[in-house]
């Protein structure tokens, strides 16, 4: 009897949550349509007059919406639309950008409610989308808030008219010279990077050379190579922001994307001279050191790395010669030959002795992390120095850094490392520092700075963007605070760095 009664309540129910869905979805792409409607331009995204209440009211939607009970063409449709919005809110979180590329993680590691299931950009790209529906077309409709995309539209994607839509931009996209272009001298035709990165998508149309003809006015001959040009992370914005150069490329506090790297090579000659009780300033120790660093993103969050460390050092040279000897390695030794064995004494009777070393210093496996996930401004990276020749330097060493980086407005930049230098073995001990670097970009490719380092160290610095990929680094360091403490000695550094990444 009770059951009679319970099955017409259930089919009531079944019944209006599905009406709700239907209403809710509906209501849904209403919105987005005039949001997008309203807030595109010319295939750009006008970031900076985004209303962040309409924005969230879409979220909210995608928050609650249980796609999976959406029909299929429903549900491709909307989550088309659910997709370039996030993306928008991504960008809007963070703006003002000049790339996605600034934000560590946007496509991968943040994370969005879709439906009930927590997702990052790429999980609902890939997982629900690309897999899911095998479209290659997908490709020209999904928007990665870059101008190497395909240009976003300025109507939500619908699921009558979705197909018509996706020929349409699909077209639009491979008939675009800016997409796609030839070179007749050369037999070549250079794609997006899109086609490199996802080759099996192309698979169910025959291929990628297949694929592009079925959509293009003019095909590319068989006897064409195709090639990729470089993808353009510049931000699809309708009123760009503009840094020097790209300044994803140089943010510390950052983690390298999947299978990106950075090499870096980074040369410091520090040199101090010490008034030893004689007429002047007699007697110099400089010490070079040259870097080697590899570092390379992981599919997990952290990166990893190794350093290669060479070191040259001459100490109390009683001559006080120019601290470049430290470099040149051919002089040094027959500085040190001639200085091995001479016992003087300072003022307060303690012996003076000329000693140099040259050699491979310490290799450091090394780690980098984000240590607070919701926060992606810091990172921490561990390196542990292990001697390679005991003549050189036999200390076991760890090394902790922890970066902070701000970007203020479009022009200047804060950073700041606290670090503990801590020798573990045959002496322990623990040398912390703290320097803080103020970044300002006066055109596309310069960076200069100034620097404060504590203790006891002030500095300025500049950097070059010589291409895209490659940067040099000059910086010079005066310990000029350390005088205060300590009156007889004068102490710099001298700096230069190159980098490559990609």
């Amino acid at each position: 009897m009770g059951l009679r009664f319970l099955f017409p309540f259930f089919l009531f129910v079944v019944v209006l949550s599905g009406g709700l869905l239907a209403q809710s979805t509906a209501t849904f792409f209403q919105e987005a349509d005039s949001f997008f409607g309203k807030y595109v331009v010319e295939g750009k995204v006008a970031y900076q007059k985004i209303d962040k209440k309409e924005l969230a009211s879409l979220t909210n939607f995608i928050r609650k919406i249980d796609f999976t009970s959406l029909p299929k063409r429903e549900q491709k449709a909307y989550l088309i639309n659910a997709y370039n919005i996030l993306v928008i809110k991504a960008v809007k979180e963070q703006y003002p950008i000049a790339s996605p590329n600034e934000v560590t993680g946007f496509f991968d590691w943040k994370k969005y409610i879709v439906g009930g299931k927590k997702l990052t950009l790429n999980g609902l790209e890939k997982e629900f989308l690309l897999k899911k529906y095998q479209d290659p077309r997908l490709h020209f409709v999904l928007v990665c808030a870059a101008k190497g995309c395909p240009a976003i539209i300025p109507t939500a994607y619908l699921p009558e008219t979705l197909e018509a839509q996706l020929n349409q931009q699909t077209q639009l996209a491979l008939n675009d010279e800016n997409f796609i272009y030839t070179k007749q001298e050369e037999k070549t035709a250079y794609l997006s990077q899109i086609f490199r990165w996802y080759p099996d998508d192309f698979k169910v149309a025959g291929g990628i050379r297949t694929f592009i003809n079925l959509y293009r006015k003019t095909a590319i001959p068989d006897n064409f190579k195709l090639r990729h040009y470089d993808y353009d992370w510049q931000l699809n914005d309708a009123k760009p922001v503009h840094r020097s150069g790209n300044p994803a490329f140089f943010r510390a506090s950052r983690l390298l994307r999947k299978k990106q790297f950075e090499l870096k090579i980074f040369n410091s000659l520090y040199t101090q001279q010490q008034y030893d009780g004689f007429s002047n300033f007699n007697s110099r120790s400089s010490y070079f050191s040259s870097f080697f660093q590899y570092l390379i993103g992981s599919e997990q969050r952290f990166n990893v790395g190794v350093d290669f460390v060479l070191r040259s050092q001459i100490v109390n040279d009683l001559a006080a010669h120019s601290p470049f000897l430290a470099i040149q390695t051919k002089q040094f030794d027959e500085f040190r030959n001639t200085a091995n064995g001479e016992q003087l004494q300072n003022s307060d009777g303690d012996p003076i002795q000329t000693s140099g070393r040259f050699g491979a210093s310490h290799i450091g496996p090394k780690i980098k992390v984000h240590p607070f996930p919701k926060n992606r401004n810091f990172s921490l990276q561990q390196t542990l120095y292990i001697p390679i020749d005991q003549e050189v330097d036999g200390q076991f060493i760890s090394f902790t850094q922890l970066f902070y980086d701000k970007l203020i407005g479009t022009r200047t930049q804060l950073f700041v490392e606290a670090s503990l230098w801590s020798p573990l073995q045959p002496t322990f001990k623990i040398d912390p520092f703290f320097k803080v670097f103020y970044s300002y970009f006066p055109t596309s490719r310069w960076t200069v700075y100034g620097m404060i380092g504590l203790p006891s160290e002030v500095g300025v610095g500049t950097k070059y963007l010589v291409t895209k990929n490659f940067e040099i680094e000059l910086l010079y360091t005066n310990y000029a605070l350390q005088r205060i403490a300590i009156k007889d000695r004068v102490a710099q550094t001298f700096n230069v760095g190159v980098r490559f990444m990609r």
